[in-house]
């Protein structure tokens, strides 16, 4: 099977895990709540393969521009 295209991605994600307060009863305990936002998501085709793929190593050279507001 021959690759059609080739392609680099970026996902960002940051976890935020909080502690809550629990009370049941005379017990007391914390429960832990997991949070997981994406905050950036880029895609850059980086070739396209027209019929065939290179035999051969190739290098694919790329830069990317990201977002100025990535924590």
């Amino acid at each position: 099977m021959q690759a059609s295209k080739l392609t680099v991605s970026l996902h960002g994600y940051d976890n935020l895990t909080e502690w809550e307060r629990h009370f049941h009863y005379v017990e007391r305990y914390a429960k832990n709540l997991f949070k997981e936002n994406r905050f950036a998501h880029a895609t850059l085709d980086l070739a396209n393969f027209q019929g065939s793929t290179p035999k051969q190593k190739t290098v694919y050279s790329f830069s990317m521009r990201l977002p100025e507001n990535l924590p």
